[in-house]
């Protein structure tokens, strides 16, 4: 007992000595200023951000619902659904300025299916952000943090070995492990004091936006987001500690993990959306735009090579019969069979497309797994797109927008396409619509993924971070024990 007792006062005294001497540091002062002024910027231009995409967003459904309120008006103006904007993409930007925020059908005369079309109308005011990035959550976890955490542990052992404090220390019969763990602890401790403050500070002064009916509250999604980030930047500050047990100098651990960083920050995320497109190879968005094009120039070549033969079957009588009865042409079963034609080839094209749609869909899924799990490689990958999928930016809101307009799709063929006409009339006297004009025009449901699923989709991520952080600091603690101070 009495040895147990003193290893758990050497733990103690080590690290009451570094809480010590690194609270009254300038490095922390420093650390804990710059978190306390660039979280809380951060969270208020991404609110603002937000502000702005929700009014633009409210307004469009506004607009859109004032002049289509039944079935009627999307033969003449398209249907169109609308996408709101993530309330979390303070945590994370994400994917939002480039995911489509709208699908509307192509409008066009005798139109007896839905065809969609994916819009994006979002953008930035500032042009000049895209080449650096928003400041938010996500890039002030992996920029700033992930830095600050290697400049607090690169010195830890190595310093101490160039000036000799550490072999004076390891000459007493002090337990090597309890060092190396005293000195850990502290100096993350005031690593993420700063961090935590600088959150605080930012959730105080902008609060969460209120969650929709049968959404999860923010704060599970906040909880998630930091929980990440300590992980990170324990991941960073860990490899910190492994590099500087394993050199005898300050400068050439900071040198070490500058070139690190640089590589898991920069490096492996890009790389590895290089090695997927040779993993993985799939047809680029241009190509099956191409390819949709050439579906579509088929099937309409084969349809009117078909009406032609129908108008052959009925030849247009002569003018002198015409004039004296306009509505005598084109007959009845001309128009029917003429319509029916055009019905079969149209379906036939959706079918087409279907497939096609789903075999790229498939080959580019398959290229976007490949590409994050060799982006896993690095703390880096399993923070920023766990984020994403977090704060409703990333790959899942797309996924889950393509189901929503799948599903409203189907919901327009079924409920007006299939049951009303808007052709023209016998003896081509106008346009006129065959159906309940004034029935409600449908809309574009709001589904919100579940916080569980997301949760799932990202639990490897936080799997292979606590994977990384026990590795470096078990190579660390390794490193550390077998020392030689001689």
């Amino acid at each position: 007992m009495s040895g147990k007792r003193e290893r758990d006062h050497t733990f103690r005294a080590i690290f009451h000595k570094e809480i010590l001497e690194g609270f009254v540091t300038r490095r922390f002062l420093a650390v804990l200023v710059l978190c306390l002024i660039v979280f809380p910027v951060g969270s208020i231009m991404a609110r603002r951000d937000y502000q702005a995409r929700l009014q633009n967003y409210q307004e469009s459904v506004r607009l859109y619902e004032s002049a289509h309120k039944t079935i009627s008006s999307v033969f003449t103006d398209p249907a169109k659904g609308f996408r709101p904007p993530s309330r979390f993409s303070f945590l994370s930007t994400g994917l939002e300025v480039v995911l489509p925020d709208a699908a509307q059908t192509v409008a066009k005369y005798g139109a007896t299916y839905a065809d969609m079309r994916l819009t994006n109308t979002q953008g930035t005011d500032n042009l000049y952000e895209f080449f650096h990035g928003p400041l938010d959550f996500s890039f002030l976890v992996t920029v700033v943090m992930t830095f600050l955490a290697l400049a607090f542990s690169y010195n830890a052992v190595s310093g101490e070995k160039e000036s000799g404090t550490l072999a004076q220390v390891l000459s007493n019969s002090v337990l090597r492990s309890r060092i190396i763990a005293a000195k850990a602890a502290a100096q993350f401790l005031m690593l993420a004091v700063p961090f935590l403050a600088g959150v605080a500070l930012s959730l105080a002064l902008v609060p969460p936006a209120a969650a929709p009916a049968g959404a999860p509250s923010a704060w599970y999604a906040i909880g998630a987001a930091v929980l990440f980030s300590l992980l990170t930047i324990a991941a960073f500050f860990n490899l910190g500690l492994l590099v500087s047990s394993l050199t005898k100098q300050a400068v050439t651990s900071i040198v070490v993990l500058l070139l690190v960083w640089t590589a898991l920050f920069a490096v492996v995320p890009r790389l590895s959306v290089i090695a997927a497109r040779f993993l993985a190879p799939a047809p680029s968005e241009q190509a099956f735009a191409q390819e949709r094009a050439q579906i579509r120039l088929a099937n309409e070549k084969a349809c009117e090579a078909e009406v032609d033969k129908l108008i052959k079957e009925y030849p247009q009588p002569p003018r002198a019969v015409m004039q004296a009865n306009p509505r005598a042409y084109p007959p009845k079963e001309f128009s029917d069979r003429q319509a029916e034609i055009r019905a079969r080839f149209q379906g036939e094209l959706v079918a087409e497309g279907r497939k096609a749609q789903q075999a790229f869909d498939k080959k580019r899924d398959a290229q976007i797994q490949m590409s994050m799990l060799v982006a896993r490689i690095s703390p880096v990958s399993c923070y920023v797109r766990p984020l994403a999928e977090i704060a409703g930016t990333g790959w899942l809101e797309y996924k889950r927008f393509i189901e929503t307009v799948g599903r409203f799709q189907q919901n327009l063929n079924d409920e007006i396409y299939s049951k009303n006409r808007y052709q023209r009339m016998q003896g081509g006297a106008g346009f006129g619509f065959t159906g309940k004009a004034d029935a409600p025009l449908p809309r574009l449901a709001d589904v919100r993924i579940p916080f569980g699923d997301v949760m799932r989709d990202v639990l490897p991520d936080f799997v292979i971070l606590l994977l990384f952080n026990t590795l470096f600091f078990a190579g660390a603690f390794v490193a550390f024990l077998r020392y030689d101070p001689r």
